[in-house]
């Protein structure tokens, strides 16, 4: 193993390091560069990628419970259903419901300046 190894597992074991969030930020206050390229490789990519996914598709979970009113059923729709419509009503839902979806999409959105 090498030295920068040795050196995360004494982190870890000589402090309160025992959960992922705390023991990360130990890493970067370090401030040993050797120590962020051995523990930062895929292993803190892939929790962050699982964390975000989780909250993201929690909070779609979350606006489509029929509570919210986006649902619509086209059997037994009627005119007022549709002229009451409104895309601004249903943005408004899910920048309040989906706070962090809603910032996500946004930020792919201004990645493309034609997009916007």
């Amino acid at each position: 193993m090498s030295q920068a190894l040795l050196e995360i597992i004494d982190l870890i074991e000589s402090s309160s390091l025992q959960m992922i969030p705390n023991f990360l930020i130990a890493l970067l206050e370090s401030r040993d560069p050797r120590l962020w390229t051995e523990a930062t490789g895929n292993a803190v990519e892939n929790w962050a990628l699982d964390l975000s996914q989780r909250i993201y598709v929690n909070e779609i979970k979350t606006v489509i419970q029929s509570v919210h009113g986006l649902h619509f059923n086209a059997h037994s729709a009627m005119a007022d259903n549709i002229t009451n419509f409104s895309l601004e009503k249903m943005i408004d839902k899910f920048h309040c419901v989906t706070p962090k979806t809603w910032t996500l999409v946004q930020s792919l959105l201004d990645a493309n300046g034609e997009a916007q």
